[in-house]
């Protein structure tokens, strides 16, 4: 599956006081969705037959919260709603998006930090019609 994405807008912003701060982003983008039958010796499954382009709307948001000096909360959305395939036996995806929670503590040289969320994919052909997923794992940069 590939994004080509047309127009987005993004707001962001942060409020800080006395060793608090909240910032947020969001995010919105009305872009095409291409799915492609195979390439790199990848080859379908009998989903996805031919290449199929259909117009999708997404939404990225995060807010996050830092609570005292060096540690923070954030919690991200991400959903993408897709129209309607326009071949009948293309991929039958109508929407997908995950929610995350990420505790952090962060310094001038690095973070580190646990995340958790749920998933779901509504997927109206090739297997089930609703997938619910979860998520868990630590993460970090220097």
């Amino acid at each position: 599956m590939a994004f080509l994405c047309v127009s987005s807008a993004v707001v962001a912003g942060e409020q800080v006081s006395d060793q608090q701060s909240i910032g947020y982003r969001i995010g919105l983008a009305f872009a095409g969705v291409h799915n492609t039958l195979g390439g790199m010796g990848i080859e379908s499954s009998g989903g996805v037959r031919v290449d199929d382009t259909r117009p999708t709307v997404m939404f990225d948001g995060t807010l996050g919260y830092d609570f005292a000096p060096n540690w923070g909360i954030q919690g991200d959305l991400q959903a993408a709603a897709l129209g309607k395939p326009d071949v009948a036996d293309g991929d039958r995806t109508n929407a997908y998006g995950h929610g995350a929670v990420h505790l952090y503590h962060r310094t001038d040289s690095f973070l580190v930090g646990a995340l958790g969320g749920l998933g779901i994919h509504d997927d109206r052909g090739d297997s089930n019609r609703e997938m619910n997923y979860w998520f868990a794992g630590a993460e970090g940069s220097c």
